[in-house]
């Protein structure tokens, strides 16, 4: 602010990005994770790409944010001692009843400012993971979209699409196998779905139709680049805690 007061910044007054939090060092770990998710044959690969890319901080944060839930739930009952020897205090005071130790009240303020410090300290380092990680991810996401957007085709542009491309044997699969018969009923199962959708979603006029066939136009990738990856970014700082959570109960 001082240097920005007397001159106008320049790059060097900047620091630079943490070499580690790069968006194409980021983005490439990205595209190695989802390809395996893919191999894998997971529901959910760009998901668990995330998570595999952020893993650590993702955790760490989470560890925190349990952390400080748990030292919210003690507060009380520390503060509830405290109380308790403060009235057994005056009660010797006035009464002549048996006095506390001086110690163990003294020792229950320290504890409570511990957990205060603790509880701040935790609540603060889960909400700087959780928006890092949003920032993170969002970079990743923003560079694979507009490297994907460089290569798309033009009939993909325009919403051209081969009908026949989802009936299509994936290699490795022989045909007349068992294999094919267990593909091939998955994919009747799937386009059963899907007429059952379009059918639906055609009697009662709401909501966006079952398939999207208007193409991937400029617009239609900057919207992926900016809202779609901003919600990516917001709903991260929010996340970590309620999943750690549900994990910890499943294990």
């Amino acid at each position: 602010m001082e240097v920005g007061y007397s001159r106008t910044l320049e790059v060097n007054d900047l620091w630079e990005v943490n070499p580690k939090r790069r968006a194409d060092l980021l983005a490439n770990k990205l595209e190695a994770a989802f390809k395996t998710r893919v191999d894998r044959g997971h529901k959910r690969p760009l998901l668990m790409a995330l998570y595999d890319l952020l893993r650590f901080e993702f955790l760490l944060g989470a560890g925190c944010q349990l952390i400080s839930a748990i030292v919210q739930v003690l507060n009380p009952f520390i503060l509830r001692y405290l109380i308790t020897f403060a009235s057994e205090a005056y009660s010797a005071q006035h009464y002549g009843t048996p006095a506390p130790s001086l110690g163990h009240g003294i020792g229950l303020v320290f504890g409570i400012t511990i957990l205060q410090m603790i509880q701040s300290g935790c609540t603060n380092q889960f909400l700087y993971r959780g928006m890092m990680n949003g920032g993170q991810a969002r970079a990743a996401l923003i560079s694979l979209i507009f490297d994907k957007s460089m290569r798309i085709s033009g009939r993909a542009r325009a919403g051209y699409s081969d009908p026949d491309a989802e009936m299509r044997l994936p290699a490795g699969i022989t045909p007349g196998s068992k294999e094919e018969a267990k593909w091939m009923k998955m994919k009747l199962k799937q386009k059963e779905k899907k007429d059952k959708a379009a059918k639906k979603a055609k009697k009662n006029e709401k909501g966006p139709p079952a398939t999207e066939d208007g193409g991937w136009s400029s617009g239609r990738i900057v919207n992926l680049m900016s809202t779609d990856t901003y919600r990516v970014d917001q709903a991260s700082g929010y996340v970590s805690c309620p999943l750690f959570q549900h994990y910890l109960s499943i294990y």
